[in-house]
C-alpha cells in the first residue's frame, strides 16, 4: 500500500513531512532486474510533451510510467494481476497510461480513483496536525520528569518574591541552582531532582538566585528590619533553612572556583558579601570560601575582583575572628610573598593593594598580629645573618630580592600604626643591615627603597631613626662623583628595579636619578622633622656636609638641587632656633614638648610648606607619566608680553641676526613691515581692551566616596 500511495501522489504535491517508503525502492530494483534480464532495447526517454489543459508530468512520474509500460510488454500476466488486485497501484498518472494504451476503461477507472486519493491526503494532513499535540505531550512528560522550563522559572520567581515566602519555595530555588551547576560541571554533587537544559534557563536560574534569594531568606527569617545580623543559627526558623543553605553555600563555592570571567566574579562576590551571615551560620562552610577568596585577592588580574574578595574576607573573618583570624593572616601573608616575586609597572598596583589590605588585617587583633609578626621578622633576620656570616652568592640573593624588600615594606606598614612598638627596633636594625650588606653603587636603588621604609616609620611613630647618614653617604661614592662617559635619552626610574648594570652606571641619567632621589628623600625626612624641637641639633652634620660638597661639585644640576635643599634647611633652622629660645617649660616634660611641636606643625614651617607643594607637583608628574597623558594643554604656561613697535619705522635692510644678544630677548620674532591699511587695522585692535579669563585648575579632582559593595540590580546582568 505504501508503494501505491507513493505512485498516486506523483500527481499531487505531497506534504513536507512525507518520506520515501522502502517498498518503492524494492519495486524499482525489481523492475530494473526485469529490464536487465530481457534482451529488448533500452526504454525510450520519457516524453516531455504535455496535452493541452493538463499539468506537466514530473521526471520521477515519467520514469514510473515508462517502467509500467515496460512491465506490461515483458510480463502481461503480472501486469493484469496487478490491475485486478490493486488498481490504485497503477493509477499514479491515469491520463498518460490511458493515452498510451488507448483503452477508455482505464481512463474511467483513473477518474473514479481521484476521490480516494483526496481522502487519503486528508487523512495525511490530519496526521500532521496530531504531531503538534504529540509535541505538547512531550513537554508535559518533560515537566513530569523534572526538567525546568521557562514557565516553571516564572512561577518560581513569583513564589520567591512574595512577602511571606515559604521554605518550600526557597528549597526549590536552591535545588534549581544545584541542577544548573550540575549541567555545566559534572563534578558537582547532586542534591536536586530537577534538570536544567539550555543556556536561557541556566542564566535565569543564576540570575534569580543572585538577585532575589538573599532578600527571600531575610524575609523568611524575619531579619529584613535589622541593621546588623549575628547568630543566625540561633533563630527559630533556621532549622528549616539549614540543609538548603548548606547545599547552596557548597554550590556557590564550587562555582566561584570554576568561573574565570571578571564580570561574573564581580556579581557573585557582591552576592557572597550579602550572604556572609548565612555562610557563617553553616558549620564548615567558611573555610573553603576563605580559601577561594584569598586566591582571588592575591592572583586576580581585575582590580574590582581583588577589592570585593578582600571585603568578603574581612567580613567573614571579623564574624569568626577567634576561629579564623590566625589562619587567614598566615595564608594571606604567604600568598602576598609568593605573588610579589616580580615587580613591574603592571604588577606594582596589585602588590601595593595586597600590602595595604594585609596591614589592615593585622590591625584587627594586636596579640595575634604580634605572634605572626615576631615569627616572620625573625625569619628575615635569619636570612640577613646568613648573608653576613656566609658571604656567598646564594645567601646574598636570599636578601637582595623583591620578596624580601616587599616583606620589609609590609612590616613597615604594620608597625607604622603603632600597635606593635616592641618590634620596631628589630625591624629598623634589619633594614639598616640590608643597606650595609652590599654598599656599592649598583645597589643604590635598593638603598633608596629601604630609606623610604625608614622615613615612613619615623614619621608615623615619631621615633628618631638616623636616616640622613644613609642618604648623604651616596654623595661620597666614587661612582657617583665620577664623570659620565655615556649619554642616555631617557632617565631610568628606580620604582621597579633594585640593581643597575655596570653600563648604566656610566650614563648621565643614572647620576640625574641619584640626585633626584637624594633631594626627594632628604626633603621628605627633613620636612617630617622640621617642627621638632631638636631640629637645629639634628641638621648640623647635614649642613656641614652639604656645604663641603657644594664647593667642590662640578655638575651644575646637582649643585643647584643641593643648594636649594641647604637654603631651605637653614631657613627652617633659624625659625626653630628662634622659637626655641622663647620656651619656658622644662625639656623633661614630654607632654608640653609634644604640644609645642603640634603648634609648630599647625603653623607651618618653611620645609613643610615647600615639601607639601613639591609633593603635589611630583605626584601629578608621576601620574601623567603613568597614564601617558602629558599634554601641553594640561599645563598653565606663562604668556610672553612682546614689546609693541614705537613707530612705523621700517626694518633696516641687512643680514638677520640668528643669535640675538641678551638685550634683544624680548623681540622674539622678526616681522615684515605692514602696509598702511593693515597698520591702521592693527592700531584699532590694539586700542580695544582684551579681558583674559582665568580658568581655575584644581590640583586634585574631587572624588566622591565610592561604595564598591552595592545592591545588585538587573542592570548588572544586561551590561
Amino acid at each position: 500500500m505504501k508503494v501505491k500511495n507513493r505512485l498516486k501522489m506523483g500527481k499531487k504535491k505531497l506534504p513536507k513531512k512525507s518520506k520515501k517508503s522502502p517498498n518503492t525502492m524494492t519495486m524499482d530494483s525489481f523492475l530494473e532486474t526485469m529490464d536487465n534480464s530481457s534482451g529488448d532495447e533500452a526504454p525510450e526517454a520519457p516524453k516531455k510533451a504535455v496535452k493541452k489543459g493538463k499539468k506537466p508530468v514530473k521526471v520521477e512520474d515519467s520514469e514510473n510510467i515508462e517502467s509500467m509500460k515496460k512491465l506490461q510488454q515483458i510480463d502481461p500476466e503480472f501486469y493484469e494481476y496487478l490491475r485486478e488486485n490493486d488498481k490504485d497501484l497503477l493509477n499514479f498518472n491515469a491520463d498518460d497510461i490511458s493515452g498510451d494504451a488507448g483503452s477508455e476503461p482505464e481512463a474511467e477507472e483513473a477518474s473514479d480513483e481521484e476521490p480516494a486519493v483526496v481522502q487519503k491526503r486528508e487523512k495525511f494532513e490530519v496526521a500532521s496536525d496530531e504531531s503538534d499535540f504529540e509535541e505538547a505531550d512531550e513537554e508535559k512528560v518533560e515537566e513530569q520528569e523534572g526538567v525546568i522550563t521557562l514557565k516553571m522559572l516564572k512561577s518560581l520567581e513569583a513564589n520567591i518574591r512574595e512577602e511571606k515566602v515559604s521554605a518550600e519555595a526557597i528549597r526549590k530555588l536552591v535545588q534549581a541552582f544545584n541542577s544548573a551547576l550540575r549541567s555545566i560541571s559534572p563534578d558537582a554533587k547532586s542534591t536536586s531532582e530537577y534538570r536544567v537544559k539550555g543556556s536561557g534557563v541556566f542564566n535565569g536560574v543564576i540570575q534569580l538566585c543572585v538577585l532575589h534569594l538573599h532578600s527571600a531568606i531575610w524575609r523568611f527569617l524575619a531579619l529584613s528590619g535589622r541593621k546588623s545580623v549575628r547568630d543566625v543559627h540561633k533563630l527559630k526558623r533556621w532549622s528549616k533553612m539549614r540543609n538548603p543553605m548548606r547545599s547552596y553555600t557548597t554550590d556557590l563555592t564550587h562555582i566561584l572556583e570554576n568561573v574565570s570571567s571578571p564580570d561574573v566574579l564581580t556579581i557573585l562576590l557582591k552576592h557572597l558579601h550579602q550572604m556572609v551571615p548565612i555562610v557563617v551560620a553553616v558549620s564548615g562552610a567558611s573555610k573553603p570560601v576563605l580559601k577561594r577568596l584569598v586566591s582571588l585577592w592575591s592572583s586576580s588580574e581585575e582590580e574590582t575582583v581583588r577589592v570585593l574578595a578582600f571585603l568578603c574576607i574581612l567580613k567573614l573573618t571579623r564574624a569568626q575572628q577567634g576561629q579564623f583570624l590566625s589562619i587567614v593572616l598566615k595564608v594571606m601573608y604567604l600568598s602576598y610573598v609568593r605573588n610579589s616575586r616580580f615587580v613591574s609597572p603592571t604588577t606594582l598596583p596589585g602588590i601595593n593593594f595586597m600590602r595595604r589590605s594585609l596591614a589592615e588585617m593585622f590591625a584587627l587583633d594586636a596579640e595575634v598580629a604580634y605572634q605572626h609578626a615576631f615569627l616572620y621578622i625573625r625569619q628575615l633576620a635569619i636570612h640577613l645573618r646568613n648573608a653576613v656570616t656566609l658571604k656567598r652568592k646564594d645567601s646574598y640573593q636570599a636578601v637582595y630580592n623583591w620578596q624580601y624588600i616587599n616583606a620589609l615594606r609590609l612590616w613597615g606598614d604594620v608597625l607604622s600604626g603603632g600597635a606593635l612598638p616592641q618590634l620596631l627596633y628589630p625591624l629598623v636594625t634589619i633594614i639598616q643591615g640590608v643597606i650595609k650588606l652590599i654598599p656599592t653603587a649598583q645597589w643604590f636603588p635598593l638603598r633608596f627603597h629601604c630609606i623610604h621604609i625608614l622615613i615612613a616609620l619615623s614619621r608615623s611613630t615619631r621615633v628618631f631613626i638616623p636616616v640622613l647618614p644613609f642618604i648623604l653617604e651616596v654623595l661620597q661614592s666614587a661612582t657617583f662623583n665620577k664623570k659620565h662617559s655615556q649619554l642616555s635619552l631617557k632617565a631610568l626610574p628606580f620604582t621597579c628595579i633594585l640593581r643597575v648594570t655596570r653600563p648604566q652606571l656610566e650614563e648621565l641619567s643614572f647620576r640625574t636619578q641619584i640626585t633626584e632621589h637624594i633631594f626627594a628623600t632628604a626633603l621628605e625626612y627633613l620636612a617630617s622633622e622640621s617642627y621638632s624641637l631638636t631640629f637645629p641639633d639634628l641638621v648640623v652634620p647635614t649642613v656641614i656636609l652639604l656645604r663641603q660638597y657644594i664647593k667642590r661639585c662640578s655638575v651644575a644640576s646637582t649643585g643647584r638641587k643641593l643648594k636649594q635643599l641647604l637654603d631651605l634647611t637653614m631657613e627652617n633652622f633659624k625659625l626653630i632656633e628662634a622659637e626655641r629660645k622663647t620656651i619656658t617649660f622644662s625639656l623633661r616634660d614630654a607632654a608640653l614638648i609634644h604640644s609645642w611641636e603640634t603648634q609648630m606643625q599647625n603653623r607651618g614651617t618653611p620645609l613643610l610648606t615647600f615639601y607639601t607643594n613639591w609633593l603635589k607637583t611630583s605626584e601629578l608628574k608621576k601620574r601623567r607619566e603613568a597614564d601617558k597623558t602629558d599634554e601641553i594643554s594640561d599645563f598653565r604656561l606663562p604668556t610672553l608680553k612682546r614689546r609693541q613697535p614705537s613707530g612705523d619705522k621700517e626694518a633696516e635692510s641687512g643680514p638677520v641676526d640668528l643669535l640675538p644678544s641678551d638685550s634683544d630677548e624680548e623681540e622674539l620674532e622678526l616681522e615684515k613691515p605692514l602696509p598702511k591699511k593693515a597698520k591702521k587695522v592693527k592700531a584699532l585692535k590694539q586700542e580695544k581692551p582684551t579681558v583674559k579669563k582665568e580658568i581655575p585648575i584644581d590640583d586634585e579632582p574631587s572624588v566622591g566616596v565610592l561604595d564598591v559593595v552595592e545592591d545588585l540590580d538587573i542592570a548588572d546582568w544586561l551590561s
